[in-house]
């Protein structure tokens, strides 16, 4: 059974790349899943958000294996001609401790690689990339006031120690950069559908600002600079602050950064 998958880490562009693929007919995003713990859980989104399951049908995947609720909805997309499409939610397997404090550990594990591999899926993979620099301050200015304290105290030295694994657990699939998708987005989006063997159309460059059916920034309580543009746009990088200098000085986050192609 074919899948399209996609990593991306916290603050690296995920929302975005959801919400440009998501918005084109023919595509179905589950948004943030992961076979440890998901941001809104599957079957709701499949549900509430795509309506391709019933009320009665929730109630019996609640019950069921994160592979059994896949392949029930790749199933289910299939019969409807429509690609269904996984990003996963690798924080949970690098930064699950930071997230929810004595509940959630890391396993330092790209879980969605695994479980699906066990599933015997076909997978057609890509990993949406920023810069270490970027992502370390992103999620301290953006995470540290909305989520849990314990992001308060994630050092640079701590977070590039996890950066650096999940980058040597995602380097063997396409990588795609987020800086390089806001240059060009139109030629990097349709290189993206290509990988995943997806549904492409250049309407998303009209249509992702008014996709709402995915997690991350689009949600209340999240927000960011970049969920409100309205036409797809590199944020500026805050490179005066310390958190950039620390992580830019960091021996990890410099292999990170190597591992996914920067220069």
């Amino acid at each position: 059974m074919k899948l399209a998958v996609f990593y991306a880490f916290a603050r690296s562009g995920g929302t975005l790349i959801n919400r440009c693929i998501g918005c084109i007919p023919g595509n179905l995003v589950l948004s943030e899943v992961n076979p440890h713990a998901s941001v809104v859980p599957p079957e709701q989104q499949a549900h509430e958000w795509w309506k391709l399951i019933s009320d009665e049908e929730v109630d019996v995947l609640r019950s069921q294996t994160y592979i059994q609720k896949i392949r029930y909805f790749s199933q289910k997309a299939h019969e409807r001609q429509l690609n269904l499409i996984i990003r996963d939610w690798p924080s949970v397997n690098f930064l699950g401790d930071l997230l929810v404090q004595d509940i959630l550990t890391p396993s330092y594990v790209l879980e969605q690689e695994v479980y699906l591999s066990h599933g015997d899926f076909e997978c057609c993979s890509a990993v949406i990339t920023r810069r270490a620099e970027d992502v370390y301050t992103s999620i301290i200015k953006s995470f540290a006031e909305k989520v849990p304290e314990s992001f308060r105290f994630l050092s640079a030295e701590d977070f590039g120690i996890r950066y650096l694994r999940y980058a040597k657990s995602v380097c063997k699939h396409r990588i795609f950069h987020y800086e390089d998708i806001c240059e060009e987005p139109e030629a990097q989006i349709k290189e993206l559908c290509e990988c995943l063997e997806i549904q492409y159309s250049a309407s998303f460059l009209e249509k992702f600002k008014y996709f709402k059916q995915c997690t991350g920034d689009s949600q209340p309580a999240v927000g960011s600079r970049g969920f409100n543009l309205d036409v797809i746009t590199r944020l500026k990088s805050y490179t005066d602050s310390e958190y950039y200098v620390d992580t830019q000085k960091n021996e990890s986050c410099v292999e990170a950064n190597r591992l996914l192609g920067y220069g």
